[in-house]
């Protein structure tokens, strides 16, 4: 006997940055298991391959966009958008997460809802130009970087390596390098000159570029001590 086919119900999203309509499907209970595994493995402090968390979910939220959509494409909060609307409708609004004290660093357990995170949207004083010497007119423009770029870090702390890939030209005056068309060594040992306050302008457009965030305010169970407007955000804290 063929067992029957069970009808999978789709549901629309727009992903703001892409420009674009697409429906999805809930995770399967396969898919939810295999995501879980990679993830807690990185709490449990075990080896966690970035490249490996990168493959596996753009494979399986390729499917669940029935293989219309290039995960590997879009931006990284494009993908954390879609992310937290799968998990929403795969178990629900109410999820727990982990948030850790300002006071004394212990972890509590937080209840928060999937359907309170916002769209991803920029802070009011995001730009994507970065003067980096006025005098001279030396500047660079940022870019989204791509999803599928995180599999290029070793380290998600790798922060060469993220500027790197976020940055789309480099322009003294009218005179503008794309750093598509130059050399890897060139733009690294470009980059690698850069001094800390060049790289807090460049930092500045991460903390303010568009993302899905959630203000949460919670009393830590270890000391006692009320945390208020603490901002969540970040595809790993979303996924418990």
């Amino acid at each position: 006997m063929t067992l029957p086919q069970i009808n999978i119900q789709r549901y629309p999203i727009h992903l703001a940055c892409s420009k674009r309509d697409v429906e999805f499907r809930p995770f399967t209970v396969g898919e939810e298991k295999i995501l879980l595994s990679i993830i807690e493995s990185k709490g449990e402090g075990e080896e966690f391959e970035i490249k490996d968390f990168v493959t596996a979910f753009t494979q399986i939220l390729t499917e669940c966009t029935f293989n219309k959509v290039d995960i590997s494409k879009l931006p990284t909060f494009d993908v954390e958008h879609l992310f937290i609307r799968i998990r929403e409708i795969s178990v629900g609004t109410d999820v727990k997460i982990s948030a850790t004290c300002a006071h004394c660093e212990e972890k509590n357990i937080v209840n928060i809802k999937l359907s309170d995170i916002e769209d991803p949207k920029p802070l009011d004083d995001h730009n994507r130009t970065i003067m980096l010497d006025p005098s001279q007119n030396i500047g660079i423009k940022m870019k989204y970087p791509e999803f599928s770029t995180l599999s290029n870090l070793k380290e998600i702390s790798d922060t060469l390596q993220i500027i790197i890939d976020s940055v789309d030209c480099v322009f003294q005056g009218e005179n503008v390098t794309y750093l598509k068309d130059e050399p890897k060594e060139a733009v690294e040992e470009w980059f690698s000159t850069l001094t800390k306050e060049h790289v807090n302008k460049i930092k500045h457009f991460f903390e303010t570029t568009p993302r899905c965030r959630l203000p949460i305010s919670f009393k830590c169970s270890n000391c006692g001590e009320m945390n208020e407007g603490v901002s969540v955000e970040g595809l790993m804290n979303f996924f418990s």
